[in-house]
């Protein structure tokens, strides 16, 4: 994976497929102080992100932090807990 975005894009993507419509109904509660993460309606967000399993758009106006953040929320409200989720880091290969 490339991208902090492209992570939350795949984990919210997975669950919506192994989910359904638990998914849509968990994280359309999925709120910060101000703003809402997910939305039916791309214009709702600043930086709406499409997600394919889903007919759902997610915000991508966030730090890469946020973004994991949200991904570990995510998992918590549609599985009940995030226990086994982690991210593993790895070096790239270098570019010639």
């Amino acid at each position: 994976m490339t991208s902090w975005r492209k992570l939350l894009v795949k984990t919210c993507e997975v669950l919506a497929a192994e989910r359904g419509a638990r998914f849509t109904e968990a994280v359309l509660q999925v709120r910060g102080r101000k703003r809402a993460y997910f939305s039916k309606r791309a214009e709702t967000l600043v930086d709406p992100l499409s997600l394919s399993s889903a007919d759902l758009y997610v915000e991508g106006n966030l730090s890469a932090n946020r973004c994991a953040n949200l991904a570990r929320r995510v998992v918590r409200v549609v599985l009940g807990s995030d226990e086994r989720f982690a991210i593993d880091l790895a070096d790239e290969p270098e570019r010639q």
